[in-house]
């Protein structure tokens, strides 16, 4: 029977996932970490570094929840020594048409706005194109989740991290890396930002 006690014993990543793989079902992995499902314990998941860039991604997800704990990043519960691994909230995937229905557009049209909206805060210019399509989804606050999304993983929402740079957005970028939050009153959240500013 899995637990957080067993897997800490364990002294290399090896061990951990060999441990977690024995005892838990597989979710996923990443070039980082392997993914396995705790769903017995309140929809949990861990998050087991493979290496260390597994170790940072931990790391900054850990850093990031626990100086923004907005409404946009699945939450995380506990972290394993040295960051080896984490626990987290387990979320639903989604596909483009969900995404649009809780981000109030579409996936691809958020994420060249998250594109443009760095590109505005580095003091780039845009194209006219690209400023019509930001105005569109971003324009008057129309769109309340892109605001907040924005405000929180931009640099001035990044200022109380450990952190401090213009956001990566490799993990925002890719479908999979988000989802529903498998609460009464669903929320969409970023459940992958392990490289949003590593």
């Amino acid at each position: 029977m899995f637990s957080y006690d067993e897997v800490s014993k364990r002294q290399t990543a090896k061990e951990r996932i060999a441990y977690c793989t024995q005892e838990l079902p597989f979710i996923g992995a990443g070039s980082g970490r392997k993914v396995y499902s705790l769903s017995l314990v309140d929809n949990l998941v861990i998050k087991v570094a493979k290496n260390s860039k597994g170790v940072l991604q931990n790391t900054t997800e850990v850093a990031l929840y626990a100086h923004r704990p907005m409404d946009v990043y699945a939450q995380v519960l506990y972290a394993g020594r040295d960051y080896a691994w984490i626990v987290s909230q387990k979320c639903a995937t989604v596909d483009a048409k969900v995404f649009k229905q809780y981000a109030g557009a579409g996936f691809h049209a958020f994420c060249r706005c998250l594109n443009y909206a760095r590109a505005l805060e580095s003091r780039e210019s845009l194209s006219e194109e690209a400023a019509e399509e930001f105005q569109r989804v971003t324009g008057d606050h129309k769109n309340t989740y892109f605001d907040k999304f924005w405000s929180a993983v931009s640099q001035k929402g990044l200022q109380g991290s450990v952190v401090m740079e213009t956001p990566r957005l490799i993990d925002t970028h890719r479908l999979s890396s988000w989802g529903l939050t498998m609460e009464e009153t669903p929320r969409l959240v970023l459940v992958d930002y392990g490289s949003l500013v590593s």
